[in-house]
């Protein structure tokens, strides 16, 4: 809870993967996520308050029932 959070995540997958990722107060938050695969992948990313909240996702969602992506940036 002092700033300065960083975050970065790179998944190929070939089977199904579940992330929750939480960063917390007091600001400086960054996350970099590529996703990337043939089998759904469900990412949760909390990023709380006090300001200074980034994220960057590229997402190749090769799946029929798709892929499943929450992000909540505040408070």
């Amino acid at each position: 809870q002092n700033g300065n959070k960083t975050f970065t995540m790179t998944i190929r997958n070939s089977d199904g993967n579940e992330v929750n990722v939480t960063q917390k107060n007091n600001g400086a938050h960054t996350a970099v996520v590529d996703l990337l695969g043939s089998q759904p992948t469900n990412l949760a990313l909390i990023q709380r308050g006090n300001t200074n909240q980034s994220y960057t996702l590229s997402q190749n969602c090769l799946t029929v029932g798709g892929c499943n992506i929450t992000v909540t940036q505040g408070n």
